[in-house]
C-alpha cells in the first residue's frame, strides 16, 4: 500500500494541540518521509495567517531537516534527506537542558538549546504545512509520509528504524499511519484518538473576508491575481 502523497496542497490537522506538550515536557516526534524538495513535517502552531512567537515546526529547508520556535530560533541538519529516498527523521527535545537533537536515519545530526517562551495558545498540530508565511521557501510537504508519531518523552534508543519503536510505550500519544489514506480523516492508532483532518490548501486565515471577482478588486483588498507559479497576472 502507497503512503498518501503530499502533493504541496494537502496537509492533516488535529485541532486540539493543546494535547501535546511542547513546552514544559519531554518529547519526541519521529516520521518516516521520502521527498525531493522542502516542506513542513509537523507543526504545532495557529490556525491565522501568520508565524507566531512560541509557535514550533519541524521541517526540511535547503534538502535539511530543521527545527525552528518562533522568534526564539532554529536548529539544522546537516545531511541531505531531499534524496528521493526514505528517510526516518526523528527530533527530541530534553526540558531540563532545553536541548533539541535532530536524527537522520539513527545518527544524531544536530544539536542545541531551544526553549519556547511560553505555551501556545489555541494551537493546532499539523501534519504537511505549518502557516502561509512559514517556513520559507516551501511550507507544505512534497514527497511522500508514510507514517508520524508523537512521545510525551525523550527516546534514546531506536530512532533510526521507525517500525521498530514500541508501539506500546505508555508516552506514545500519538500515531497517525498514513498509509492507503482515502478518508477525509486520519485516525491515531493509539487510545488517546488525536484524529487528524485531511484538509487542502491554505488554511482559513480569519473569517472576515471579502469576496474576490473576477475584473473587479476592493479598495481595501491587500491581494493580487498570480498563476500557480507566482507570477503576477
Amino acid at each position: 500500500t502507497r503512503s498518501l502523497k503530499f502533493d504541496g496542497d494537502t496537509f492533516h490537522e488535529v485541532s486540539n494541540g493543546g494535547a501535546f506538550d511542547l513546552t514544559t515536557k519531554d518529547f519526541t516526534i519521529v516520521a518516516r518521509i521520502k521527498t525531493r524538495a522542502d516542506g513542513t513535517i509537523f507543526s504545532l502552531c495557529q490556525s491565522g495567517p501568520k508565524w507566531t512567537p512560541d509557535g514550533q515546526s519541524l521541517f526540511v529547508r535547503g534538502g535539511r531537516l530543521a527545527f525552528d520556535i518562533g522568534w526564539v530560533g532554529a536548529v539544522s541538519a546537516k545531511t541531505k534527506v531531499d534524496d528521493d529516498r526514505w528517510h526516518t527523521v526523528a527530533m527530541t527535545w530534553q526540558q531540563a537542558e532545553r536541548r533539541v537533537r535532530l536524527f537522520v536515519d539513527g545518527r544524531l545530526d544536530a544539536e542545541g538549546k531551544l526553549a519556547a517562551k511560553a505555551n501556545l495558545p489555541d494551537s493546532v498540530v499539523r501534519i504537511g504545512f505549518t502557516s502561509p508565511d512559514f517556513p520559507r521557501p516551501a511550507t507544505f510537504f512534497q514527497g511522500e509520509i508514510s507514517e508520524v508519531r508523537f512521545y510525551q518523552g525523550r527516546l534514546s534508543e531506536g530512532l533510526g528504524d521507525i517500525e521498530q519503536l514500541a508501539t506500546e510505550d505508555a508516552s506514545l500519544r500519538a500515531r497517525w499511519m498514513l498509509n492507503g489514506v482515502t478518508d477525509s480523516k486520519v485516525a491515531d492508532s493509539t487510545k488517546n484518538e488525536r484524529t487528524a483532518e485531511v484538509r487542502r490548501g491554505m488554511a482559513p486565515v480569519n473569517h472576515q473576508t471579502h469576496p474576490i471577482v473576477a475584473g473587479f478588486a476592493p479598495n481595501n483588498l491587500n491581494a493580487e491575481w498570480t498563476d500557480r507559479k507566482s507570477t503576477r497576472l
